[in-house]
């Protein structure tokens, strides 16, 4: 089983009554909300606790004074006219570890949504959100002028990074979020898409270690390595944080971006597809590709781009969009003339030519060859790794399967064929969840 986790870090002042009106699914699944909003400060006090907004748990807190967050009302520091909390590099607030945020012992997903100011700093390391420590957890933080979401575990360090600028406002949404038994890793800024990746086999279980909102909470891992809290924490402005024990679709990306967005300075974006998935299988002659929207807006049609190298892309055929739709929708082209290793993306175009692109799907055939040793009415198959875990079936002309053997390892041999069927041509079809081989054969 496969628990959600939606983290929503809103750096800026959102009304519980407006969400409660607006997105009242949200209200309900909330695990925490902090608002500096309702501390009531003067400028320049420093905040030992932020109160959880939905009930009594959860309470943010720092008892150390200087790693304490300062209140602030002046006008330089404010997102758009919003009292924040401002951190200085030292500061952080504790966030306590739970069920419900990085104590599950099944794998979870989780997201964030998050509006913020950066300083004239945007060199350093800087985390503005961690949860977990050494081996397992996520956080976002910034270096060297980019923004970077990161997940890991002792695996795997996954991560989406973006350019960034001194003295500048963001709206940030990243998801890491389970489909069709595919995680998937995303980011937008300023309501548009910016990036997408996939995280095969990639399982982010309880994590034990700090949770934090401005720094670092024990320690957290980057891809610069660890680094132990509380130095390295944000140099900046942050407002509102939520937290939600749900996962947000493209489309409630768009209701909360216009919901909060404008009141900040920015308006939501209007993602025209949601991208569930888009790979490759290969067959002996051709490779078919195979890809799946949740839903699509105003989506004129979709390009597919082949290359030899991975930088240069050539249209190799053009695929209608459903226009609109809020179901799922499979699409498929089948390219007859791939080399032993391409390189696949698909651009998706609007009704107004706006277009956006998939990651970079890449195909190697050579890789997946089967050879087939007939003699004697003894068939050897030698397998290449790629197909263990798979199936391989000898089947005569009339379409009944004479044998069927699971793929244990990368030689599977077969005996006395002639005597199980008549006739002396048969079909060898190996196989496995992306990838068919199919080969006619005579004894």
């Amino acid at each position: 089983m496969k628990i959600k986790i939606i983290l929503i870090i809103v750096l800026l002042g959102c009304t519980y009554n407006l969400l409660a009106q607006n997105n009242s699914k949200a209200i309900g699944d909330t695990i925490f909300w902090y608002s500096p909003l309702d501390l009531g400060l003067n400028d320049g006090d420093l905040v030992n606790s932020l109160s959880n907004k939905i009930n009594s748990s959860n309470t943010a807190t720092q008892s150390v004074e200087d790693n304490k967050p300062k209140y602030s009302t002046t006008a330089s520091t404010q997102i758009n006219l919003n009292d924040v909390l401002v951190f200085d590099g030292n500061d952080f607030l504790a966030i306590p570890s739970s069920i419900d945020i990085n104590l599950l012992a099944e794998d979870s997903v989780n997201s964030l949504f998050t509006v913020f100011k950066t300083s004239s700093n945007t060199d350093d390391l800087q985390v503005i959100f961690e949860e977990g420590g050494r081996h397992k957890g996520m956080n976002l933080y910034i270096y060297d002028d980019t923004l970077y979401y990161s997940v890991y575990n002792l695996e795997a360090k996954n991560y989406i990074k973006y350019p960034i600028t001194a003295n500048t406002d963001y709206m940030i949404t990243v998801i890491m979020s389970a489909n069709h038994n595919v995680e998937k890793a995303s980011m937008y800024v300023n309501g548009e898409v910016v990036s997408s990746i996939d995280l095969d086999d990639f399982g982010l279980v309880a994590h034990t270690g700090g949770n934090a909102l401005g720094g670092i909470n024990g320690k957290t891992n980057t891809h610069l390595g660890e680094f132990d809290g509380p130095n390295n924490g944000f140099i900046g402005s942050i407002g509102d944080m939520m937290y939600f024990n749900d996962s947000l679709s493209r489309n409630e990306v768009v209701a909360l971006e216009t919901l909060v967005g404008p009141t900040y300075g920015f308006e939501s974006g209007t993602y025209p597809i949601e991208l569930l998935e888009f790979k490759a299988s290969i067959y002996n002659e051709y490779v078919k590709l195979i890809w799946t929207t949740s839903t699509e807006q105003n989506n004129d049609y979709f390009t597919i781009e082949h290359s030899v190298n991975g930088v240069y892309f050539d249209e190799i055929a053009n695929i209608n969009g459903a226009g609109n739709s809020n179901k799922i929708i499979s699409y498929e082209f089948i390219d007859n003339n791939s080399q032993s290793v391409s390189y696949y993306r698909l651009k998706q175009t609007d009704y107004d030519g706006k277009y956006t692109y998939s990651e970079i799907i890449i195909v190697n055939r050579s890789s997946k060859d089967v050879s087939i040793i007939n003699s004697n009415d003894r068939l050897s198959v030698i397998i290449p790794d790629i197909y263990i875990g798979g199936s391989i079936e000898i089947i005569d002309l009339s379409g009944r399967i004479i044998e069927k053997k699971d793929i244990t390892d990368d030689s599977m041999s077969f005996n006395n064929l002639s005597t199980k069927a008549s006739g002396s041509v048969f079909i060898v079809k190996v196989q496995n969840r992306d990838s068919v081989f199919i080969k006619k054969i005579i004894l």
